[in-house]
C-alpha cells in the first residue's frame, strides 16, 4: 500500500470516530505511520485526502469518452458515465459509503463534491459540443449527470458490498427513460 492509499485510509478511519473538525493531519500521519511532511507532500489539506485529484477524476470521463461507439448524443453520454461506473467505482462500496456519510456531515465538502460534478458537466459539455448542438448537449449531461448521483445515492443505501455501481446506474437510466413514456 503506497503512502496515499494509507493517509486515505488513515483519514477516513479518524474522520469517521472523532469527526472531521476534530481531526488533524499530524493525526491522520501518525495513523498511517508517516510524517506530517509525507502528508503535505500528497495533500494540500485534510479534505483533499477525500478528493481523488480533479484532472484523475475527470481523466476517468474523458476515457470513457474516448471508449464510446455511440454516434447518438445520449448514447454517448451514457456511454461516458456507464464507464466511469464500472471502472472508477469497481469494489469501492464500502470505502464510496464511509466517504460519503464523512461528506454529509460537512457543508464545506458538499459544497466541494458538488463543484467536482460541476467540473465534470462543465468539461463533458465542452467536449461535445464540439460534434452536437450545445444545448442538446448541455441538456443531455446535465440529465445523466443527475441520473449517475441518483444511482450512486442508491447504491451507497445498498446494504451489502457487492453491489455494483454500473448495474444500477443501467436500471436508473432506464427508469429515467420511461419519464418520457
Amino acid at each position: 500500500m503506497s503512502s496515499r492509499e494509507k493517509l486515505e485510509q488513515a483519514a477516513i478511519e479518524l474522520i469517521t470516530q472523532q469527526g472531521y473538525q476534530q481531526t488533524t493531519a499530524q493525526q491522520i500521519a501518525d495513523r498511517a505511520g508517516v510524517t506530517e511532511r509525507t502528508f503535505f507532500r500528497q495533500f494540500s489539506d485534510k479534505s483533499d485526502v477525500l478528493f481523488s485529484k480533479t484532472e484523475d477524476y475527470i481523466a476517468h470521463y474523458a476515457d470513457g469518452l474516448s471508449r464510446s461507439t455511440a454516434d447518438t448524443l445520449l448514447s454517448k453520454v451514457y456511454d461516458v458515465y456507464y464507464f466511469v461506473a464500472s471502472t472508477l467505482f469497481k469494489n469501492l462500496h464500502g470505502h464510496a459509503k464511509q466517504r460519503q456519510l464523512i461528506i454529509q456531515s460537512e457543508p464545506a465538502l458538499i459544497e466541494r463534491e458538488l463543484y467536482k460534478a460541476y467540473e465534470v458537466v462543465q468539461f463533458l459539455t465542452e467536449q461535445l459540443s464540439v460534434e452536437f448542438e450545445p444545448l442538446a448537449t448541455r441538456l443531455s449531461v446535465q440529465s445523466m449527470n443527475v441520473v449517475f448521483h441518483t444511482a450512486y445515492e442508491k447504491w451507497l443505501a445498498q446494504p451489502n458490498d457487492d453491489a455494483v455501481l454500473a448495474d444500477i446506474f443501467a436500471d436508473t437510466y432506464h427508469a429515467w427513460q420511461q419519464l418520457n413514456q
